[in-house]
């Protein structure tokens, strides 16, 4: 990698030659304690009363029991994520299972403001001339961007555990600098191995980690690879040996990872999926170059053409920074990008700019960093609920505070809505959206409502023509037991009864027209007290629901 040199002490300790010392401790600024408070505060009042994602409700369901095959969460697991959750539910079991993912979200986004300014100070510790004690900016520098970024406050509040990517990738930029500086064969195989582990949180860590770990380790011995990559591979395997244990059934966990992450995902997305069509890869690409834009917004306050630390053991930093963002830009560029979330990373990552300063700071970097400042917490503020993508490959949700503020009241609405309709029965509330973040904890706030989502052979996957029903237990489908998986058509009987079959707000003219035409009576009328009226009908009216060839059987209540 260019710009990489050895670290200090050469490439590996010599004979007779004791291991350096670990370096000392960095202060941290009291002030950072401060934006670490001010960070978790931003992240808290992001909040609606709902789910800003379906997978916030997965998570937060996983942690009152794993099953991922039925999507708690969805595969291929995330069993360090769902331990830390488990861990909050159990410190807290009153809170609600979405507030207990949000609350691993708000922890987790708030610990990067601390370990920004920790990587960044062992980043720029060792460059000359060395500030003196408490006098460096740029780890408050760092801690504030890492406070204020749009991407790290949505996303530290949202409960999906894109933060957690953030904050380990600060952490080991963080530990390989001081390697840099005092290397040890140790320190390198934990450095490793902590990488691996990473991966139980999110899959893609140790892969973005990778340019890490090579700053670390080059110049070192050809064992230190070795340990190194012995240990790296012992972290990934203990968590996935850890999910293998825990997952009941093998072939139905294969069956739901093929299903949701092959079948759906890659195949309409990827540019190398079969579905994937001009539109779908020209979002997927959309969503990498939004992400990185928005990502790298603190970059505004690079110091250009520093010479200062040439000779720095913690050189070539740059470099290894650079290529995890490129590696995370190609990776999700080829394979798939739903959200800006995906490239958190590069968000992370682009909180060091502080790092490339020098101290003091000249007028243009005061400048740059002000702009960089203001920059940041504007764009959150300031940005659209969704941006409309070019060529007409759809519009992209935004990490900002209208979208935010626009989500909570379309789910307000719509939740009142649904628990009007159901006001307190066993129901079923019907749709053709294939989005479920705002379906997919409202049986836990509408008693005895049941939501099921139908799929139409070309939604999704020209395969599929099935129900997902989602409720208070683990998602149940059809045509098989395994959600969005295709299958030849079939009929089930959906456990439990059930009084009146409702049409969901979001429910299409055509399914409206199916479910009016399959009806045996007349709809009800609605309850005095509706806010929205929606239609419904006697479950002893509508016996079924269909998708395609494939039914779901439902029984009505007696009497």
């Amino acid at each position: 990698m260019v710009g990489i040199g050895p670290a200090e002490g050469g490439a590996g300790p010599r004979a007779g030659v004791s291991s350096p010392a670990p370096a000392p401790p960095l202060p941290i600024p009291p002030l950072v304690w401060g934006l670490c408070l001010l960070g978790l505060g931003l992240r808290t009042v992001v909040d609606i009363d709902g789910v800003l994602d379906m997978d916030t409700g997965n998570f937060g369901l996983a942690a009152l029991h794993f099953d991922p095959v039925h999507h708690q969460p969805q595969p291929p697991g995330y069993p360090g994520w769902v331990a830390f959750l488990k861990l909050i539910h159990a410190l807290a079991p009153g809170l609600a299972p979405e507030e207990v993912a949000k609350w691993g979200s708000r922890l987790a986004g708030a610990a990067t403001v601390p370990v920004a300014a920790w990587a960044c100070a062992a980043l720029g510790s060792s460059a000359p001339p060395a500030p003196r004690a408490g006098s460096d900016p740029r780890p408050v520098a760092a801690a504030t961007f890492a406070a204020l970024h749009p991407v790290l406050w949505y996303y530290g509040a949202d409960g999906q555990p894109h933060a957690a990517e953030g904050l380990c990738l600060l952490a080991l930029v963080g530990a390989a600098a001081r390697l840099r500086r005092r290397p040890r064969s140790a320190g390198l195989a934990a450095l490793a191995l902590a990488a691996g582990l990473c991966g139980s949180l999110r899959q893609t860590i140790p892969l973005l980690a990778t340019p890490i770990l090579i700053w670390a380790l080059w110049g070192r011995s050809a064992r230190d690879w070795l340990l190194a990559g012995a240990a790296g591979a012992v972290g990934v395997g203990l968590w996935m040996g850890a999910l293998g244990w825990v997952v009941e059934d093998p072939s139905m966990y294969a069956r739901a990872g093929r299903a949701l992450i092959h079948d759906l995902i890659f195949a309409n997305f990827s540019p190398f999926g079969e579905r994937a069509g001009p539109a779908s890869v020209l979002r997927n690409v959309s969503i990498v170059a939004a992400g990185v834009a928005l990502g790298a917004l603190p970059a505004i306050a690079w110091a250009r053409g520093r010479r200062d630390d040439a000779a720095a053991p913690a050189r070539g930093w740059r470099s290894a920074l650079v290529a995890v963002v490129a590696l995370d830009v190609a990776f999700h560029s080829l394979v798939f990008a739903v959200e800006i979330g995906y490239l958190l990373g590069v968000a992370a990552l682009a909180c060091l700019v502080p790092a490339t300063w020098g101290v003091p700071l000249g007028p243009g970097t005061r400048r740059r960093a002000l702009l960089a400042g203001l920059a940041l917490p504007a764009a959150f503020v300031l940005l659209p609920a969704a941006v409309p993508l070019p060529f007409g490959a759809g519009i992209l949700p935004a990490t900002s505070l209208t979208r935010v503020a626009e989500e909570g009241v379309f789910q307000t609405a719509y939740r009142d809505a649904a628990c009007d309709a159901a006001a307190g029965r066993p129901a079923l509330l019907v749709t053709d959206s294939p989005v479920m973040t705002h379906t997919r904890m409202l049986p836990w706030r509408c008693p005895g409502l049941r939501v099921a989502h139908v799929f139409q052979a070309g939604m999704l996957n020209p395969s599929l023509e099935g129900v997902i029903v989602v409720g208070t237990e683990p998602m149940w489908s059809v045509p098989t037991e395994v959600p969005l998986e295709a299958g030849p058509p079939a009929s089930r009987r959906l456990p439990g009864a059930v009084a009146v079959v409702i049409a969901a707000p979001d429910a299409s003219d055509p399914l409206l027209r199916r479910l009016a035409a399959q009806a045996t009576c007349g709809p009800e009328a609605p309850p005095g007290s509706a806010r929205i009226p929606l239609k419904a009908w006697p479950a002893a009216c509508v016996d079924r629901i269909r998708a395609g060839r494939s039914e779901v059987l439902l029984t009505p209540v007696e009497g």
